[in-house]
Protein backbone atom coordinates (compact mmCIF):
# COMPACT_ATOMS: atom_id res chain seq x y z
CA UNK A 1 0.00 0.00 0.00
CA UNK A 2 1.51 3.41 -1.03
CA UNK A 3 2.38 5.57 2.06
CA UNK A 4 4.13 8.91 1.88
CA UNK A 5 5.74 11.05 4.57
CA UNK A 6 6.82 14.56 4.59
CA UNK A 7 8.88 16.64 6.90
CA UNK A 8 8.63 20.17 7.28
CA UNK A 9 10.58 23.22 9.23
CA UNK A 10 8.51 25.26 10.84
CA UNK A 11 9.53 29.58 9.52
CA UNK A 12 9.80 32.59 11.57
CA UNK A 13 9.36 35.34 9.32
CA UNK A 14 12.11 38.18 10.01
CA UNK A 15 9.96 40.22 7.60
CA UNK A 16 5.96 39.92 8.67
CA UNK A 17 3.48 38.72 6.40
CA UNK A 18 0.58 40.56 7.48
CA UNK A 19 -2.67 40.74 5.36
CA UNK A 20 -4.21 39.28 1.88
CA UNK A 21 -4.69 41.21 -0.91
CA UNK A 22 -6.33 38.35 -3.04
CA UNK A 23 -8.42 36.01 -0.57
CA UNK A 24 -9.15 33.30 -3.05
CA UNK A 25 -4.99 32.55 -4.13
CA UNK A 26 -3.80 33.65 -0.24
CA UNK A 27 -1.46 36.39 -1.69
CA UNK A 28 -0.22 39.04 0.23
CA UNK A 29 -0.18 42.74 0.72
CA UNK A 30 3.78 42.71 1.11
CA UNK A 31 6.44 41.14 0.69
CA UNK A 32 8.08 38.70 3.46
CA UNK A 33 11.22 37.01 4.58
CA UNK A 34 11.65 34.11 6.73
CA UNK A 35 14.04 31.99 8.57
CA UNK A 36 13.48 28.19 8.89
CA UNK A 37 14.38 26.19 11.85
CA UNK A 38 15.87 22.76 12.53
CA UNK A 39 14.23 22.13 15.52
CA UNK A 40 10.38 22.80 15.05
CA UNK A 41 9.03 20.64 12.66
CA UNK A 42 5.41 18.91 11.52
CA UNK A 43 5.91 15.22 9.74
CA UNK A 44 2.52 14.51 8.19
CA UNK A 45 2.03 10.83 6.67
CA UNK A 46 -0.80 10.02 3.52
CA UNK A 47 -2.04 6.96 2.97
CA UNK A 48 -5.25 4.82 1.35
CA UNK A 49 -7.49 4.54 4.51
CA UNK A 50 -9.47 1.45 4.66
CA UNK A 51 -12.43 2.63 6.19
CA UNK A 52 -13.27 4.55 2.66
CA UNK A 53 -13.06 8.01 3.96
CA UNK A 54 -11.56 11.04 4.45
CA UNK A 55 -9.83 11.09 8.02
CA UNK A 56 -6.69 13.36 9.55
CA UNK A 57 -5.44 13.51 13.04
CA UNK A 58 -2.84 16.11 14.50
CA UNK A 59 -0.57 14.59 17.39
CA UNK A 60 -3.38 11.73 17.95
CA UNK A 61 -6.16 14.16 17.62
CA UNK A 62 -8.73 13.90 15.08
CA UNK A 63 -9.00 17.70 13.57
CA UNK A 64 -11.79 20.04 13.85
CA UNK A 65 -14.16 21.14 10.97
CA UNK A 66 -12.25 24.36 10.07
CA UNK A 67 -9.12 22.46 9.56
CA UNK A 68 -10.48 19.65 7.83
CA UNK A 69 -12.29 22.19 5.14
CA UNK A 70 -8.56 23.63 4.93
CA UNK A 71 -6.82 20.44 4.39
CA UNK A 72 -9.52 19.77 1.78
CA UNK A 73 -8.92 22.88 -0.07
CA UNK A 74 -5.41 21.72 -0.77
CA UNK A 75 -5.93 18.14 -1.37
CA UNK A 76 -8.15 19.52 -4.40
CA UNK A 77 -5.69 20.19 -6.51
CA UNK A 78 -4.02 16.84 -6.13
CA UNK A 79 -7.56 14.47 -6.45
CA UNK A 80 -10.26 17.18 -7.69
CA UNK A 81 -13.35 15.00 -6.30
CA UNK A 82 -11.69 13.87 -3.25
CA UNK A 83 -12.36 10.68 -4.41
CA UNK A 84 -9.76 8.87 -2.79
CA UNK A 85 -10.13 7.73 0.50
CA UNK A 86 -7.03 9.11 2.96
CA UNK A 87 -5.41 8.55 6.03
CA UNK A 88 -3.25 11.34 7.31
CA UNK A 89 -1.76 11.54 10.35
CA UNK A 90 0.70 14.40 11.36
CA UNK A 91 2.74 14.84 14.43
CA UNK A 92 4.44 18.02 15.16
CA UNK A 93 6.40 19.07 18.33
CA UNK A 94 5.18 23.19 18.14
CA UNK A 95 2.99 24.19 20.29
CA UNK A 96 -0.48 24.85 18.27
CA UNK A 97 -2.05 27.84 17.31
CA UNK A 98 0.97 29.69 19.44
CA UNK A 99 1.70 31.55 17.05
CA UNK A 100 4.54 29.60 16.80
CA UNK A 101 4.10 28.81 12.66
CA UNK A 102 2.84 25.12 13.31
CA UNK A 103 -0.29 25.65 10.73
CA UNK A 104 2.58 26.60 8.02
CA UNK A 105 4.97 23.89 8.92
CA UNK A 106 1.63 21.13 8.72
CA UNK A 107 0.42 22.44 5.39
CA UNK A 108 3.69 22.22 3.39
CA UNK A 109 4.09 19.06 5.00
CA UNK A 110 0.71 18.39 3.76
CA UNK A 111 1.23 19.37 0.13
CA UNK A 112 4.79 17.83 -0.25
CA UNK A 113 3.22 14.62 1.14
CA UNK A 114 0.12 14.60 -1.39
CA UNK A 115 2.30 15.98 -4.19
CA UNK A 116 4.35 12.55 -3.61
CA UNK A 117 1.68 10.36 -2.74
CA UNK A 118 -0.32 11.33 -5.99
CA UNK A 119 2.88 11.41 -7.84
CA UNK A 120 2.09 15.03 -9.64
CA UNK A 121 5.79 16.17 -9.55
CA UNK A 122 4.73 19.82 -9.16
CA UNK A 123 7.11 22.41 -9.67
CA UNK A 124 8.22 24.56 -6.34
CA UNK A 125 6.40 27.35 -7.48
CA UNK A 126 3.11 25.68 -8.31
CA UNK A 127 3.42 23.55 -4.74
CA UNK A 128 4.07 27.15 -3.21
CA UNK A 129 0.23 28.18 -4.62
CA UNK A 130 -1.08 24.89 -3.16
CA UNK A 131 0.25 24.98 0.27
CA UNK A 132 -1.05 28.33 0.87
CA UNK A 133 -4.38 27.27 0.00
CA UNK A 134 -4.27 25.46 3.73
CA UNK A 135 -1.88 28.52 5.24
CA UNK A 136 -0.35 31.71 3.73
CA UNK A 137 3.24 31.09 5.24
CA UNK A 138 3.24 27.28 4.64
CA UNK A 139 4.76 28.41 1.12
CA UNK A 140 8.12 29.57 2.96
CA UNK A 141 8.49 26.10 4.81
CA UNK A 142 8.59 24.70 1.65
CA UNK A 143 12.40 25.79 1.23
CA UNK A 144 15.37 26.34 3.85
CA UNK A 145 17.41 29.11 5.47
CA UNK A 146 16.38 32.27 4.38
CA UNK A 147 12.93 32.31 2.45
CA UNK A 148 11.61 35.75 0.56
CA UNK A 149 7.92 35.20 -0.07
CA UNK A 150 6.71 38.19 -2.81
CA UNK A 151 3.41 40.20 -3.53
CA UNK A 152 3.20 37.67 -6.86
CA UNK A 153 3.30 35.07 -4.73
CA UNK A 154 6.75 33.47 -5.84
CA UNK A 155 9.05 32.11 -3.21
CA UNK A 156 12.94 32.37 -3.18
CA UNK A 157 15.59 31.11 -1.10
CA UNK A 158 18.01 34.22 -0.33
CA UNK A 159 21.59 33.74 -0.23
CA UNK A 160 23.18 34.54 2.79
CA UNK A 161 26.63 34.54 3.94
CA UNK A 162 25.87 34.28 7.25
CA UNK A 163 26.42 30.77 9.13
CA UNK A 164 26.13 31.19 12.59
CA UNK A 165 22.60 32.91 13.66
CA UNK A 166 20.25 30.85 16.22
CA UNK A 167 17.05 31.73 17.76
CA UNK A 168 16.17 31.30 21.20
CA UNK A 169 12.30 31.11 21.65
CA UNK A 170 10.79 32.23 24.98
CA UNK A 171 7.49 29.81 25.50
CA UNK A 172 4.92 32.83 27.60
CA UNK A 173 2.28 30.92 26.62
CA UNK A 174 1.93 27.19 24.85
CA UNK A 175 -2.04 27.44 24.75
CA UNK A 176 -4.50 28.21 21.89
CA UNK A 177 -4.43 31.91 21.50
CA UNK A 178 -7.97 33.01 21.70
CA UNK A 179 -7.58 35.24 18.30
CA UNK A 180 -6.72 33.70 15.34
CA UNK A 181 -4.15 35.15 12.78
CA UNK A 182 -6.43 35.00 9.65
CA UNK A 183 -9.50 36.94 11.95
CA UNK A 184 -6.20 39.12 13.34
CA UNK A 185 -4.97 39.90 10.26
CA UNK A 186 -8.41 40.85 8.48
CA UNK A 187 -9.24 43.08 11.31
CA UNK A 188 -5.87 45.23 11.07
CA UNK A 189 -5.97 45.55 7.16
CA UNK A 190 -9.76 46.93 7.49
CA UNK A 191 -9.47 48.88 10.54
CA UNK A 192 -5.68 50.44 10.98
CA UNK A 193 -4.86 53.55 9.67
CA UNK A 194 -1.42 52.57 10.31
CA UNK A 195 -2.01 49.72 7.74
CA UNK A 196 -0.75 51.45 4.49
CA UNK A 197 2.37 52.58 6.22
CA UNK A 198 3.19 49.11 7.18
CA UNK A 199 2.88 47.40 3.85
CA UNK A 200 5.42 50.19 2.42
CA UNK A 201 8.00 49.45 5.68
CA UNK A 202 7.55 45.73 4.94
CA UNK A 203 8.59 45.96 1.41
CA UNK A 204 11.54 48.41 2.07
CA UNK A 205 12.85 46.28 5.41
CA UNK A 206 12.84 43.15 2.61
CA UNK A 207 15.30 45.27 0.30
CA UNK A 208 17.21 45.94 3.32
CA UNK A 209 17.35 42.54 4.81
CA UNK A 210 18.24 40.59 1.21
CA UNK A 211 21.25 43.15 1.18
CA UNK A 212 22.08 42.96 4.45
CA UNK A 213 22.04 38.64 4.48
CA UNK A 214 23.88 39.63 1.31
CA UNK A 215 26.56 41.10 3.11
CA UNK A 216 26.45 39.64 6.48
CA UNK A 217 25.91 42.29 8.61
CA UNK A 218 24.36 40.96 11.47
CA UNK A 219 23.06 44.18 13.63
CA UNK A 220 21.39 45.37 9.93
CA UNK A 221 19.69 41.88 10.01
CA UNK A 222 18.77 42.20 13.75
CA UNK A 223 17.49 45.42 13.46
CA UNK A 224 15.11 45.18 10.46
CA UNK A 225 13.53 42.17 12.05
CA UNK A 226 13.12 44.05 15.55
CA UNK A 227 11.75 46.75 14.04
CA UNK A 228 9.71 44.89 11.33
CA UNK A 229 7.49 42.77 14.30
CA UNK A 230 6.85 45.87 16.50
CA UNK A 231 5.55 47.52 13.51
CA UNK A 232 3.12 44.67 12.65
CA UNK A 233 1.96 44.87 16.15
CA UNK A 234 1.18 48.92 16.09
CA UNK A 235 -1.30 47.95 13.41
CA UNK A 236 -3.32 45.95 15.89
CA UNK A 237 -3.36 48.14 18.52
CA UNK A 238 -4.85 50.64 16.12
CA UNK A 239 -7.37 48.34 14.87
CA UNK A 240 -11.06 48.54 15.96
CA UNK A 241 -11.80 47.53 18.02
CA UNK A 242 -8.13 47.39 19.25
CA UNK A 243 -6.04 44.15 20.40
CA UNK A 244 -3.01 42.97 21.56
CA UNK A 245 -1.19 39.29 20.98
CA UNK A 246 1.67 40.84 23.69
CA UNK A 247 1.30 39.99 27.49
CA UNK A 248 3.24 41.82 30.23
CA UNK A 249 5.76 39.09 30.43
CA UNK A 250 6.39 39.24 26.44
CA UNK A 251 6.95 43.27 27.19
CA UNK A 252 9.44 42.12 29.76
CA UNK A 253 11.32 39.67 27.43
CA UNK A 254 11.41 42.71 24.64
CA UNK A 255 12.82 44.89 27.08
CA UNK A 256 15.61 42.69 28.77
CA UNK A 257 16.63 41.58 25.15
CA UNK A 258 17.19 45.20 24.76
CA UNK A 259 19.68 45.50 28.11
CA UNK A 260 21.76 42.35 26.61
CA UNK A 261 22.23 44.32 23.60
CA UNK A 262 23.01 47.47 25.33
CA UNK A 263 25.67 45.12 26.81
CA UNK A 264 27.08 44.26 23.48
CA UNK A 265 25.17 41.14 23.46
CA UNK A 266 23.73 40.22 19.81
CA UNK A 267 20.05 40.02 20.40
CA UNK A 268 17.06 41.35 18.50
CA UNK A 269 13.25 40.16 19.67
CA UNK A 270 10.44 39.13 17.17
CA UNK A 271 6.87 38.38 17.92
CA UNK A 272 3.93 36.98 15.51
CA UNK A 273 0.70 36.25 16.03
CA UNK A 274 0.91 35.56 19.50
CA UNK A 275 2.83 36.06 22.93
CA UNK A 276 5.81 34.27 22.47
CA UNK A 277 8.82 35.99 21.95
CA UNK A 278 11.51 35.03 19.41
CA UNK A 279 15.10 35.97 20.18
CA UNK A 280 17.56 36.07 16.96
CA UNK A 281 20.97 35.75 18.31
CA UNK A 282 24.42 33.59 17.06
CA UNK A 283 24.69 30.55 18.35
CA UNK A 284 27.33 31.30 20.35
CA UNK A 285 25.07 33.59 22.55
CA UNK A 286 22.13 31.11 23.16
CA UNK A 287 23.54 29.77 26.53
CA UNK A 288 24.29 33.10 27.83
CA UNK A 289 20.25 34.67 26.86
CA UNK A 290 19.01 31.66 28.58
CA UNK A 291 20.71 31.84 32.09
CA UNK A 292 19.96 35.74 31.84
CA UNK A 293 16.27 34.64 30.82
CA UNK A 294 16.67 32.04 33.97
CA UNK A 295 17.31 34.92 36.38
CA UNK A 296 14.43 37.33 35.03
CA UNK A 297 11.66 33.90 35.68
CA UNK A 298 11.56 32.56 32.38
CA UNK A 299 11.82 28.98 32.31
CA UNK A 300 10.79 27.53 29.13
CA UNK A 301 12.72 27.96 26.30
CA UNK A 302 13.61 26.28 22.72
CA UNK A 303 16.89 26.91 20.76
CA UNK A 304 16.83 26.20 16.96
CA UNK A 305 19.34 26.82 14.36
CA UNK A 306 18.95 27.42 10.81
CA UNK A 307 17.24 23.90 8.57
CA UNK A 308 18.95 23.95 5.46
CA UNK A 309 16.43 21.40 3.50
CA UNK A 310 12.99 22.96 3.74
CA UNK A 311 10.34 20.29 3.08
CA UNK A 312 11.16 16.76 2.05
CA UNK A 313 9.85 13.56 1.66
CA UNK A 314 11.58 11.13 4.16
CA UNK A 315 9.51 8.12 3.34
CA UNK A 316 7.74 6.91 -0.08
Amino acid sequence: MRKTTAKAPVNIALVKYWGKKDEENIIPHNDSVSLSLSALWTETTIERNPKGKLEMRINGEPVDDHTMKRVQRVLKHFDTELKTPLLITSTNNVPTAAGLASSASGFAALAKAADGFFDTKMDIQRLAGVARQGSGSACRSLLGGFVHWAKDGRIERLFENTTDLAMVIVLIDRRRKPLSSTEAMARSVKTSPYYETWVKKADKDTVALKDALKSGDHEAIGEITESNALAMHATTITATPPFSFLTDRSMRVIDLVRRERDKNHFAYATMDAGPNVKILTRKKETDHLITVLKKAGFDDFIVSGIDSEGTVIINA
